[in-house]
């Protein structure tokens, strides 16, 4: 099985089915606390002018077309995740709220999806995820250079760099 974009084959081979999925809730930070942990992904099916491509590139789960971390920070969880402008392609590895990340302004839907991980290793991810803020958004696509990331393959190699990861077959970027 070939893979255009590694973290869809990723949730296919490590990943329960979503624990929960919501259209909103009126205290989402208090559900986050008390539904969510450190390291789960979070899906979203993107609002803006590229999401229905990247949605389509999916093998087989055509749902989403954007995916960030959840990681516990100042005791609180945030979103981190890699995001550019629809327009300019400019953007970074950054960490937003789970309101801003789920907004109706950006999100059609989401969901949330628990790593079949032991906690170690799902703190593991985070800590590799989250030594990546700042860097730059990976306008090419390419999986064999870590020096700019697109959001899968921000999971994708912090998966790797944890170890976690199962043999894949990935196309090269798009």
């Amino acid at each position: 099985m070939k893979f255009r974009f590694p973290i869809l084959g990723v949730a296919s081979l490590l990943l329960a089915t979503p624990f929960l999925a919501m259209a909103s809730l009126p205290s989402l930070s208090q559900e986050a606390s008390v539904l969510f942990e450190n390291g789960d992904l979070i899906f979203r099916e993107g609002c803006g002018t590229w999401s229905d491509l990247f949605r389509d590139f999916s093998p087989n789960v055509k749902e989403f077309s954007h995916v960030g971390l959840l990681c516990e920070i100042d005791g609180g969880l945030r979103v981190l995740h890699a995001e550019a402008n629809d327009w300019t392609g400019r953007g970074t590895v950054r960490v937003t709220t789970i309101e801003e990340f789920t907004d109706i302004s950006v999100a059609r839907k989401w969901a949330v999806w628990r790593l079949k991980l032991p906690m170690e290793d799902r703190n593991l991810v985070v800590k590799n995820a989250l030594s990546r803020r700042g860097v730059s958004f990976d306008v090419g696509f390419n999986l064999n250079d870590e020096r700019s990331l697109y959001c899968t393959e921000l999971i994708y190699v912090s998966l790797k760099q944890a170890n976690c990861l199962p043999p894949l077959k990935c196309y090269k970027g798009l």
